[in-house]
């Protein structure tokens, strides 16, 4: 008996007709099956499922590479649900449901689908030999249940699993040799569970990528990934680690991605990462290390593109200890009382830190972007840059420079974005830009300018973006909170401060006029000079 209630509307053919059309309910949800091959029956409302949902011609069959039941309301599978999809191969989604209780057999008929999809439903339990039958899985989700625990036997005949997400769940504990059998696996998610321990990993000799994030694992033993040589891709972050032990990643040769941030590390041991010779990023962000990282410690991670210290408690980095990474492009050590280092590398950020000079950068000839916003910097040595031909981002915003010289920045001849605002700039030298025709955006607001040269801006034929903005002291002076660009009668778009109103609606600068002696523009209103061999600006209400 086909029952409209359960909403057997997928008796199609290969052209999508029913089979049984005037005897089925398929009206009620037409188009749930396409010539292409899915079924799909993602948010219907469905609470039950039966066989006759799924009763669909051979020719059909063939085709069909998907069975999507995702975001209904369905709290069982019982057995048989399945029997006329016994020669199926494709995918069937069963996530967002609220599925309690998958009963013995239920997916027996299943034994050639290729993925199957479990996560965000409610099952506490998968009684032993629930998935035993699924012998062709290469993917599983089951993350997102109240699981808290497995079968030992759960995965015996998936040696064909490639993909198994169990994260989200409540395990605290995996019997040993659970994975014994999974010797295609490439990625394992434990994300989100309750793991003190770090379970065992036997058998998974093809493992890449292995998440084990928000748990509440305590340490990382010597020897403990010797069964996983493979591996390129580990994150252990946001656990209680406070200990890796002398040897704990000896094994992993190939990893190329470790995140231990947001732990309880508090000491770094020299030889602590000596074997990742092929490793690009590393991050030990939120830790309190309670002494500073050796020197030597990234010794031999040539590879190392992205370093991540933020908030780590450090009050130093030794001189030299960067040295050694060569290809360094990211470095960030956000929010914490850091002094000063030597940093040879290519792409950096030292925001929200204390730093009060720019760090030695010598050597750093790839360097493209350099990040040091949020420090207490004072000013740009003469020269600091000719080391750095391929510099093409600099943001040196919220610092305290009053000066920029004019030769500061004569060496930065690809540099394309410049972020001088919130600053205290009163004087900006004449010909400080010259060298920067590829200059396409220009931050100078919230400084103290007063005057900048007329021909300040004259060579930067390729500015598309440059603005100005009132800090509020100087806005409550001039009384004019303005809330629209207004034209400097120079050709430049000149932001004023976000979210303020001009006084008597006027526009326009209070007062400009030319001072014959410098040859400067001068503007009191938006406390900020253009020059008048300026192009034309479309600031476009750019948010700074």
């Amino acid at each position: 008996m086909v029952s409209t209630a359960a909403c057997c509307m997928a008796l199609t053919s290969y052209s999508g007709l029913c089979v049984l059309r005037g005897h089925c309910g398929c009206d009620l949800y037409p188009g749930t099956c396409t010539p292409d091959g899915k079924m799909d029956f993602g948010y219907l409302g469905l609470v039950s499922i039966d066989a006759s949902l799924f009763y669909v011609t051979s020719t059909y069959l063939q085709v069909l590479y998907e069975v999507d039941l995702n975001n209904n309301m369905i709290t069982r599978i019982a057995a048989g649900t399945f029997a006329t999809l016994t020669s199926f191969t494709g995918a069937i989604d069963l996530s967002v449901n609220s599925i309690t209780m998958i009963e013995v057999g239920a997916m027996d008929h299943l034994s050639r689908i290729n993925e199957l999809y479990l996560s965000d439903n409610r099952l506490s339990i998968l009684p032993p030999g629930t998935l035993s039958a699924m012998t062709s899985l290469t993917l599983l989700g089951l993350d997102s249940n109240g699981l808290a625990s497995i079968p030992s036997a759960t995965f015996a005949r998936m040696s064909a699993l490639s993909i198994l997400n169990l994260g989200g769940n409540r395990l605290s504990v995996l019997p040993s040799g659970l994975f014994a059998a999974l010797s295609s696996l490439s990625i394992l998610s434990l994300n989100q569970n309750a793991f003190v321990a770090l379970p065992d990993l036997s058998g998974c000799v093809q493992l890449q990528t292995l998440t084990i994030w928000s748990n509440a694992v305590t340490s990382v033993p010597s020897g403990y990934f010797n069964s996983v040589p493979t591996l390129t891709q580990l994150t252990l972050s946001s656990n209680r680690i406070s200990v890796i032990q002398s040897g704990a990643f000896d094994a992993l040769t190939r990893l190329q991605s470790l995140d231990l941030g947001s732990n309880q590390i508090t000491v770094v041991s020299s030889g602590c990462f000596q074997a990742l010779t092929q490793l690009t990023e590393l991050d030990l962000s939120n830790n309190k290390l309670l002494s500073p990282i050796p020197l030597g410690t990234f010794s031999t991670l040539n590879l190392l593109t992205n370093l991540n210290l933020d908030n780590t408690s450090l009050a130093t980095l030794p001189s030299g200890l960067l040295g050694s990474l060569p290809s360094l492009t990211i470095l960030s050590v956000d929010d914490q009382a850091y002094s000063g280092a030597r940093a040879d590398v290519v792409n950096r950020s030292l925001n929200l830190n204390r730093v009060v000079t720019l760090p030695d950068l010598f050597g750093c000839t790839l360097l493209q972007t350099l990040s040091s916003s949020s420090n207490a910097i004072t000013s740009i040595p003469s020269g600091y840059f000719n080391a750095l031909p391929m510099l093409t981002a600099l943001d040196l915003s919220s610092n305290q420079i009053a000066a920029v010289q004019g030769d500061a920045f004569a060496a930065l001849t690809n540099l394309e974005s410049l972020n001088l605002q919130s600053n205290v700039l009163t004087l900006i030298q004449d010909g400080c830009f010259d060298s920067s025709a590829n200059l396409a955006i220009l931050r100078l607001s919230q400084n103290k300018l007063r005057t900048l040269p007329r021909n300040a801006f004259a060579r930067l034929t390729s500015l598309t973006e440059q603005v100005y903005r009132l800090d509020d002291e100087a806005a409550d002076r001039h009384g004019l909170r303005a809330a629209a660009a207004a034209s400097t009668g120079t050709g430049i778009a000149v932001q004023p401060e976000e979210g303020a109103n001009l006084r008597n609606g006027h526009d326009k600068r209070a007062r400009s006029a030319q001072d014959d002696e410098t040859g400067n523009i001068i503007s009191e209103a938006y406390g900020a000079v253009v020059s008048q061999e300026t192009p034309a600006i479309d600031d476009a209400g750019e948010d700074t």
